[in-house]
Parts: C-alpha cells; sequence; structure tokens
C-alpha cells in the first residue's frame, strides 16, 4: 500500500500541476499545515460559542427567540455573501494576506460582539465572524488543494476534525467562564489573546504561500467549473442542510418526542458532535484503503439509514443509536464532496472553494428556518421529514454525480485512445 504523497507547497512552485504534485511530494504535517488547522479551529470556536451566548443574550436584550436566531442567520449569511467574490480577493491579495485579512475582520466581530452594548452591534459581529472566518477559510481550502493534490481530501477531512473538536470546545468555554463569574464576553474576550498569539507564532509559516502574481498565474489554467462540480454542490447543498437542522432542532426533538429534560436532551445534541468527530477521526485513515468515490457512497447512504433510525424510533436506546449512526455517516460527506468538487474543477481552485460557499452558507440559512417554520404547523417530530427528504436526496445525488464522474472518464478515455 502506498503512502499519501502530501507535501507543503511554498510559493515557489505554486503553480505546478496537481499531478506533478503528486508524483512528486510527501504528506507532511509542518508549522503551515498546523497553522492552518488551529486557525480554522478558532472559527469553528466562535460559531459555537454563539449558540452558547443566545440564551444570555435573550435575558440582556430583553428578546424572543425569532430575534436571537438573527444571529445564526448573520454568521450563515457571511459565508453566502463571500461565496460570489472570495476568489478574486485571493487572485487580488495572494493566499498569505487573504487569511490575515479574514482573522483582521474575524477579530473585528469579535471585539464588536465584546465591546457593543446593542443588539446592532452582536448581530453586526456575528455577521463579521462568519464574513471574514469564510474567507479565511476558503484561503485555508485552495492552499491545501494546490499543496495536497489529489491526496487533498486528508486534509480537509482532518480540517474539519479539528473544528468539530473546537466546536465542543465552545459551549465548554462559554459555561467554565461564566461558572467563575466572569461574563459571557469574557469567553471571546480570552480567545482573542490566543488567536493573536497563533497569529504571530504561524506568519514566518504564512509566508510559504504564494503570492498574488502566483495566485493569478495559477487561476489563468481554467476559469470554467465543470458540471461534476455543480453536481457536488447539490450534494453539499442537502447535507449540510441536513446537518445543521439536526445541530439546530436536535435537543428540542428529543425533549419533545421522549419527554426529557433539557440537560437530558441537550446530551443529544453532545452524542451527534462525538460521532461527527469519531467518523472525521477515521475516514483519513479508510482512504488509505478504499476510494474517495466508495467512502461517499458509504458515508451518505450511513447517514440516511442512520437518520431514519433516529426518526422513527420509539425507544429512546434505538433512537440514540441511530443519531451517532447518523453522525457517523454525516461526518464524512462534507469533506469528501468539497475534496471531490476541486479535482473536478479544472484548476479553478479559489473559484471552486469560494462558490461551495454559497452551497453552504444557503444551506445554514434557509434549513433551520424552515424546519423551524414547518415545526410551527405540524409539530417537530413531523417536520423532521424534511431532513429525512434532504438526506435521501444527498444520498441519490451522489449515485448521480459518481455515475456522471465514470461516464466522463470512459468518454475522456475513448477519445484518447482515438486520438
Amino acid at each position: 500500500m502506498r503512502k499519501p504523497h502530501i507535501h507543503l507547497q511554498s510559493s515557489k512552485d505554486s503553480a505546478t500541476t496537481t499531478d506533478t504534485i503528486d508524483n512528486n511530494r510527501r504528506f507532511e504535517r509542518n508549522g503551515l499545515t498546523w497553522t492552518g488547522y488551529l486557525l480554522y479551529g478558532y472559527w469553528s470556536y466562535l460559531w459555537a460559542a454563539f449558540g452558547a451566548f443566545v440564551p444570555f443574550l435573550i435575558s440582556e436584550f430583553k428578546i424572543d427567540y425569532a430575534t436571537a436566531a438573527l444571529h445564526f442567520s448573520a454568521l450563515a449569511f457571511g459565508p453566502f455573501v463571500s461565496g460570489f467574490f472570495g476568489d478574486k480577493v485571493i487572485r487580488g491579495l495572494g493566499l498569505a494576506k487573504t487569511i490575515k485579512l479574514g482573522i483582521v475582520i474575524m477579530l473585528g466581530g469579535a471585539v464588536l460582539t465584546i465591546t457593543g452594548r446593542e443588539l446592532w452591534c452582536t448581530i453586526s459581529g456575528a455577521l463579521l465572524i462568519g464574513f471574514g472566518g469564510n474567507i479565511m477559510s476558503q484561503s485555508l481550502t485552495s492552499s491545501m488543494s494546490e499543496r495536497f493534490g489529489k491526496e487533498r481530501a486528508i486534509g480537509i477531512s482532518e480540517i474539519q476534525l479539528i473544528g468539530s473538536v473546537f466546536t465542543l470546545l465552545g459551549p465548554l468555554v462559554v459555561s467554565t467562564v461564566c461558572k467563575f463569574g466572569l461574563g459571557w464576553r469574557n469567553a471571546l474576550g480570552y480567545s482573542l489573546v490566543a488567536a493573536l498569539l497563533l497569529l504571530l507564532l504561524g506568519r514566518g509559516s504564512l509566508k510559504q504561500l504564494p503570492t498574488a502574481s502566483e495566485q493569478k498565474k495559477a487561476a489563468q489554467l481554467s476559469s470554467r467549473l465543470s458540471p461534476t462540480y455543480w453536481l457536488f454542490f447539490t450534494v453539499i447543498f442537502f447535507s449540510v442542510a441536513s446537518e445543521w437542522s439536526i445541530a439546530f432542532w436536535c435537543p428540542e426533538f428529543l425533549g419533545k418526542t421522549f419527554n426529557l429534560s433539557k440537560p437530558d436532551a441537550a446530551f443529544g445534541m453532545s452524542l451527534f458532535v462525538t460521532a461527527m468527530i469519531a467518523g472525521r477521526m477515521l475516514g483519513p485513515r479508510l482512504l488509505k484503503y478504499i476510494s474517495e468515490s466508495k467512502l461517499l457512497a458509504t458515508s451518505a447512504t450511513l447517514a440516511a439509514a442512520g437518520f431514519l433510525t433516529f426518526w422513527l424510533a420509539r425507544d429512546l436506546p434505538v433512537n440514540l443509536i441511530g443519531l451517532f449512526i447518523l453522525g457517523l455517516g454525516e461526518s464524512n460527506v462534507y469533506p469528501l464532496c468539497l475534496s471531490q468538487a476541486i479535482a473536478s474543477s479544472s484548476g479553478s481552485v479559489e473559484k471552486a472553494a469560494a462558490r461551495m460557499s454559497l452551497s453552504t452558507g444557503s444551506a445554514i440559512l434557509l434549513a433551520p428556518l424552515l424546519l423551524g417554520m414547518l415545526a410551527d404547523k405540524i409539530g417537530i417530530k413531523n417536520s423532521y421529514g424534511m431532513i429525512a427528504c434532504s438526506l435521501i436526496l444527498a444520498a441519490i445525488s451522489v449515485v448521480i454525480v459518481q455515475t456522471f464522474a465514470m461516464k466522463q472518464k470512459v468518454d475522456a478515455k475513448a477519445l484518447q485512445s482515438a486520438t
């Protein structure tokens, strides 16, 4: 079994083609790799922390649930907006400067949230965190794809794993800080120091990234995204819509369906996140033995089967088993789809990473809100049928895109043989 050939690419060879990178590089997690992982983890922490802030925001500003939910909408709207032009920013500034810009905007949002004493301040802070963090995330994804080549799925899976771990840390830090009577804003304040320290320690590593001129040269290889890419775009929309609907409404579903207390219902959410972490730890190891396509198909099928068990079970133990299986399956759908979508982008790495934010941003914006509106009409359990449809559509879309991709390869080989 061959070992993965991944290496962190310097600016001098940024325009190298993917195939050349695959043949001549080895997988090394050096300072640049870990800097990127931890920066993405910090962004994930901020997202999760906002979820833990909601009860405090409701009490402080005397607002209802719908108004409090505007913070989540603002977080999701940032990635949606940046999806339209993130690639242009990367080509204009280069990866290193774009990452730094994203961090500055993200930290600015955190400062606005900490210092603001009006509702518009915290909502605007959430918007800046979502926007700046996503610009940074697009740059990290582009960097990993260009450096890791065909093994990009490992890097994308690992960075998602780090993100999941930091997602667990968010509520934990907020809870701990508040128990010491320091106030919820300090959970962000202390993290700013850690983020600035990380940026200071990682600035040397970021210099290895391509400059703006090198990014423009590489981007000239192709500017169109293939039909295969847009099929993966669809899979990711359905998958992310399902994941975030579960993340938002799982405690309410468990509480209403099984008459659980709020702390017990919250356990279900932690079980789901734990399964996501376990799945993302397992995913890169499985890629050494099976192809991305087979693992993606298995993951999408497992997610759909796990959800149906979770949704239809009448006994709580069976329900929780289904929830864990759902998390295991769902954990690898996004990183594998993103990896294969970028592979099909014909060199338009920055554009592929940016446009995918339209899929994830719109899914996070729309799906939880629509499910909540549906739950008001027909109840939370019945409204979960929307998630079932979404996961089944994701699994069907995986079959369609893989069949289409296989046909494209066969046609390309036939054309090559004919010439």
